[in-house]
């Protein structure tokens, strides 16, 4: 059996095991995040940096902790590629499958490929012909 050198419980008044608590208490929380890939894996290290004293009495020692978490999944979307009336390069996201498609969006209206609302968008694009009576 091997002799324990340090407690790493109560080692510099329990901080390092509070750290890594704290360390293994992130891994956790990003694998519960069903925003992450729960197939990657994550680190937790504990790194103990030991600087001996010249007269090799005493020793200074730093203890880190770090966590590799999963990043976040990526987010997918399409963008509809185009020109402004100046010629300058502009996009819209396409909310529709198809360019050019419309669809009914989630309050039960036609929209447009780009998500506008179909009578609004054809309220701007005609000039009324109404003439204002008195």
């Amino acid at each position: 059996m091997t002799k324990t050198i340090v407690n790493m419980d109560t080692f510099a008044n329990g901080a390092v095991q509070e750290r890594l608590n704290l360390e293994l208490a992130k891994a956790l929380e990003n694998i519960a995040d069903l925003n992450t890939d729960p197939k990657k894996a994550r680190t937790v290290q504990l790194s103990i940096k030991i600087t001996p004293a010249e007269n090799r009495q005493t020793a200074a020692v730093d203890v880190t902790a770090k966590t590799t978490l999963a990043p976040a999944k990526a987010i997918p979307a399409t963008i509809i590629l185009d020109k402004d009336v100046n010629g300058k390069p502009t996009a819209k996201e396409l909310k529709s499958s198809i360019p050019g498609q419309t669809y009914i969006n989630e309050n039960g209206q036609a929209a447009t490929d780009t998500g506008e609302v179909i009578e609004e968008a054809e309220k701007k694009s005609k000039p009324s012909n109404v003439v204002g009576f008195k």
